[in-house]
Order: C-alpha cells, then sequence, then structure tokens
C-alpha cells in the first residue's frame, strides 16, 4: 500500500494505491471521501492496482482556491500514476465525475462502473431537491437538523457514534451513522435513506 499527494493546478490530492495488476480508481460520493471504499479496497486490490483519492475539498485533499473542474484533476492523478487509463468505479459525485471524464477523454477509459450517477448540467425536478436549495437559499447560516454541521460530533439516536469524514463538516450534507442511519438527533429517531429520499444519492 502506498499513500501520497500529487500537484494539481492550485492544489494536490491525497490518494491511496493498493494491488498490483489493471487500474481501478474509485470516486467518492460528494457527502464522504476516499473512506468510504475499504471494503472494495481490501477485494479488488487482490486483482488490480487500485486507486481511492479523496477529492479537492474533501478528506486530505486541498481546499479549492479557483476555478477547477473534477475531471481535470481526474486526469491529473492519471498523469502522476502513469496510468494510459483505468476503470472507473464511483458512487453520486464520483459517477458524475466518471462521466464527465469519459466524454472528455474516451481514449483513457477502460469501464465504468457508476452508481446513483450525477448527470452535469442536467435540470432537477426532484420536488425533495428542490425544496433543500429553496431551504438554503431562504436560510443561509443555520444548518438543517441532521447535517453534518449538526451531527459532527454527536451520536445517533440508534446509539451508535456518528461518522464524518474530514472536511465533510464545512458542508450541509448529511452524514451516516456507523449503522448506516442517517443521524437527525433533533428529532430523536434514526432515518434511513432510501430511493425516494432526497439525499439517498449522496
Amino acid at each position: 500500500m502506498t499513500t501520497g499527494t500529487i500537484a494539481i493546478d492550485n492544489g494536490e490530492l491525497s490518494y491511496e494505491i493498493r494491488g498490483a495488476g489493471s487500474p481501478v480508481i474509485l470516486l467518492h460520493a460528494g457527502a464522504l471521501n476516499g473512506g468510504m471504499w475499504d471494503h472494495e479496497m481490501d477485494w479488488l486490490s487482490e486483482r488490480n492496482s487500485v486507486v481511492r483519492y479523496d477529492a479537492r475539498g474533501y478528506g486530505a485533499s486541498s481546499e479549492p482556491s479557483g476555478p477547477f473542474t473534477m475531471r481535470h484533476d481526474l486526469r491529473e492523478l492519471l498523469d502522476a500514476l502513469d496510468f494510459p487509463k483505468a476503470t472507473l468505479v464511483g458512487l453520486s459525485m464520483g459517477s458524475r465525475t466518471s462521466i464527465d471524464f469519459a466524454l472528455t477523454y474516451p481514449e483513457r477509459v477502460e469501464a465504468l462502473f457508476l452508481c446513483s450517477p450525477g448527470i452535469s448540467g442536467m435540470t432537477f425536478r426532484d420536488p425533495g431537491i428542490l425544496a433543500s436549495w429553496r431551504w438554503r437559499r431562504n436560510s443561509p447560516k443555520q444548518p438543517p437538523p441532521g447535517t453534518a454541521r449538526e451531527v459532527s460530533n454527536a451520536s445517533c439516536a440508534c446509539g451508535s457514534t456518528a461518522r464524518t469524514a474530514p472536511r465533510a463538516r464545512s458542508t450541509r450534507r448529511p452524514v451516516r451513522c456507523a449503522r448506516d442511519c442517517w443521524p437527525t438527533p433533533t428529532r430523536g429517531t434514526p432515518w434511513r435513506a432510501s430511493a425516494s429520499s432526497p439525499n439517498s444519492t449522496g
């Protein structure tokens, strides 16, 4: 296992690489960081060179200091690791980055494995997402119940300690506790994400 950082435009990306074989890149969801891939790293590294990294503004990677795109950050990661192409595995935001990268650099993608992908430029019509945006626009200083800022050091109602990734506390996205609940300490009951939940795609 090797960990390190690579220099990118106006910042750096923190990464971990494990195993040997065909390159596989793991791209995390927007409410988490590269730590979400612990089990997949163990399994995939038996046959592949597996890389997980923290996107800019997440985990141990640097905060954005100017305009950037995640697809170009990914290209710089592949260049630094000397990978001509790779299989991209993404969840939510990571899937969106994978799609953007594949459209921009198709010759550098071996395969895509996408879960709950977002699409850059799409028009959101989900009433839950739209309601959340309206809430944030009208109440910019007070995070809603159960968000990362509120539960950063709290215990979930299920009795488990809330799990917050570094830098996730600066967002208003919910974080899951160790039992996969979405902590909502002010309401006193855990809420589990479902397919119909506005935050279920991370």
